[in-house]
């Protein structure tokens, strides 16, 4: 119902989030306002410096003049916000307004009340770093792995910085299995899940593919490490990764010795006290 961050049928997103909330294990939901994750494919963040003598004149008109800059997209069709990070430094998110009407639409129709929309990868950070953590000080890398696109996301004083998309996909791997095997997707799925990155566990086909499909995901995963690394000039280390594929058997340990860097799986819990 929702492809590539599009919605293309209103009516059945807006019942599932009926659902969803009527089926909430625990407490009674008590508020109606809603803030709402934008898919990152259809959407854009970026921090922009900004000349010390200038901080005091930034305010909506300037941003919205220097979007068209910094941004692909028609101004006039896009909605904005931002807010300073430093004293020479600004966040401005950015969206198409068909894309954040369609969300704002479903959200109101489930009865509910849109109150913000936010980038996903400011999600992801705030969800799974501490304020106090060396992350206020330093780069932490993210790499966030889901079921239809994959991306990094590099973040300094806890904001993201940079996003780059990965071709690797929980269902790019299913499908992958359904054109070998010329079995369904369901079929597939389980034997993804069953297997995984353990080699031993692995079918002998399955073990194929999979290992193929890490091969291919690796290069382009250093390539965007090298990238990272040469933009922002720092050496990465280490990855926290988060995400369904995430989980998938082996599949860190697989990462850090083909890229000779340590991933770990970030908590998304670690916030949380109970």
């Amino acid at each position: 119902y929702i492809i590539n961050g599009e919605i293309k049928n209103a009516p059945e997103v807006v019942k599932i989030i009926k659902d969803c909330v009527k089926s909430a294990k625990g407490h009674i939901l008590g508020t109606r306002s809603v803030i709402a994750s934008l898919p990152e494919s259809q959407s854009y963040i970026k921090i922009i410096n900004i000349p010390k003598n200038m901080a005091d004149k930034v305010n909506h008109d300037f941003v919205e003049g220097i979007i068209s800059q910094h941004f692909p997209v028609e101004t006039a069709k896009s909605y904005f916000d931002w807010n300073f990070v430093d004293t020479d430094k600004i966040m401005i998110g950015v969206a198409p307004k068909n894309i954040i009407d369609s969300f704002t639409s479903v959200i109101e129709q489930a009865n509910l009340i849109p109150l913000a929309l936010e980038v996903e990868s400011i999600a992801i950070s705030r969800a799974l770093l501490h304020n106090s953590d060396e992350s206020e000080k330093n780069y932490k890398i993210i790499m966030d792995l889901g079921a239809t696109r994959s991306s990094i996301i590099a973040i300094y004083h806890n904001n993201p910085i940079l996003t780059l998309n990965i071709p690797l996909s929980g269902d790019g791997m299913t499908n992958e299995i359904v054109k070998s095997e010329k079995i369904s997707f369901e079929k597939a799925e389980e034997l993804k899940i069953q297997c995984g990155f353990d080699t031993k566990t692995c079918p002998v086909k399955i073990k194929k593919i999979m290992t193929t499909i890490i091969n291919s995901s690796v290069k382009k995963i250093e390539s965007g490490i090298n990238y990272i690394n040469r933009l922002l000039r720092i050496k990465i280390d280490k990855i926290y990764i988060c995400g369904g594929v995430s989980l998938m058997a082996k599949l860190s340990g697989t990462l850090s010795e083909k890229l000779k860097i340590k991933f770990r799986h970030a908590d998304p819990a670690t916030k949380i006290v109970i």
